[in-house]
């Protein structure tokens, strides 16, 4: 089987944007976020939770099949934290920011994983 599938990929971002609305969200590698907040234009986790929201909407919108650039199947983390958790990642011309934008995460136990979340340096690369 070839992983993730289409509706797999879908199925990831909603269920990252209910995690986040239902307040199972977790920040657990803060090394990751403190070097992803010049990006994000903000100054602390308070407002890290309603962005992301907006930003997993856009992918949604623009449909994640077309914005899923994790592997295949997803990678497993080494962090310790989410060790052996896979790892979705999407990338999108995020209309929000004006500008490309990368995201990616674990989903553990009905949780949010924050892994990262930045501009999208890559040009054309495969991660």
């Amino acid at each position: 089987m070839n992983r993730p599938s289409e509706k797999e990929k879908s199925n990831k971002i909603r269920e990252a944007i209910s995690a986040i609305e239902s307040g199972k969200r977790i920040i657990p590698m803060s090394k990751h976020f403190a070097s992803d907040q010049e990006d994000l234009g903000i100054k602390d986790s308070k407002n890290l939770w309603e962005l992301l929201l907006v930003f997993l909407r856009e992918i949604e919108d623009l449909e994640p099949r077309r914005c899923y650039v994790g592997g295949r199947p997803p990678k497993k983390s080494y962090e310790l934290e989410v060790a052996g958790k896979e790892l979705w990642a999407y990338s999108w011309q995020s209309i929000s920011m004006n500008k490309k934008m990368y995201i990616k995460f674990c989903l553990v136990g009905g949780y949010y994983f924050y892994v990262g979340c930045h501009k999208d340096n890559l040009k054309g690369a495969t991660r």
